[in-house]
């Protein structure tokens, strides 16, 4: 690996190899301003892209994480659950 090789880290869930920067900076970019979420305040695990999404999503549909604008729309939670 050079030095403009990004060090890959391992997803503590799924187990694939990512670029923690650019997961970090793409998931604070797509929730700012509206969920207001910050990828190093919502996980203590090092998550790839998908597993950091499915994981917020699912904690926000599940009450346990909450979103500056606002709950989920009214009756998505239990379809969420009835998916799940």
């Amino acid at each position: 690996m050079d030095e403009n090789t990004p060090a890959l880290t391992v997803c503590d869930r799924c187990e694939r190899k990512f670029d923690l920067d650019e997961v970090k900076a793409e998931f604070d970019r797509y929730y700012t301003g509206s969920a207001d979420w910050k990828y190093d305040q919502v996980f203590s695990e090092c998550l790839c892209a998908d597993c950091a999404e499915t994981d917020a999503e699912s904690r926000w549909m599940g009450d346990a994480l909450k979103a500056a604008d606002g709950p989920p729309p009214a009756g998505a939670q239990s379809i969420w659950r009835e998916m799940h």
